[in-house]
């Protein structure tokens, strides 16, 4: 699973992730998920906020040899209530090699992730 990514080309077949920001987060085993977030009081003139976001996924699956650990962090710029959103954040996640029989942790990717979000109607 990854986050959409205009990515192509052939992906060498020991690499288990595919192209792209892909991560193995799905499969036989065991998967741990925590997310933690805090949001400032509003400013009662303007209406904006800020909010500061972690999560984590630990995850034993059957089919790797490693555990499969990202995390992800970032702050929420939040405007006219939560009608508007300015995010910026950070992704660190492992990329997994198969070699004869075992499939490892071969190295660790990292991804910044700047986004605007605005709601219509409603």
């Amino acid at each position: 699973m990854g986050a959409n990514n205009p990515a192509s080309g052939a992906v060498p077949g020991e690499w288990v992730n595919g192209r792209g920001n892909g991560a193995p987060v799905l499969g036989t085993g065991a998967n741990w998920y925590l997310q933690l977030a805090w949001l400032r009081p509003a400013d009662t003139r303007n209406q904006r906020q800020l909010q500061a976001y972690a999560s984590l996924q630990w995850g034993r699956l059957e089919a790797l040899h490693d555990p499969v650990l990202i995390w992800n962090t970032g702050l929420h710029y939040l405007l006219n209530g939560q009608r508007s959103k300015l995010t910026l954040g950070y992704q660190s996640r492992p990329v997994f090699r198969a070699s004869e029989h075992l499939v490892t942790e071969d190295m660790r990717k990292h991804m910044l992730v700047l986004q605007y979000q605005l709601l219509f109607g409603g």
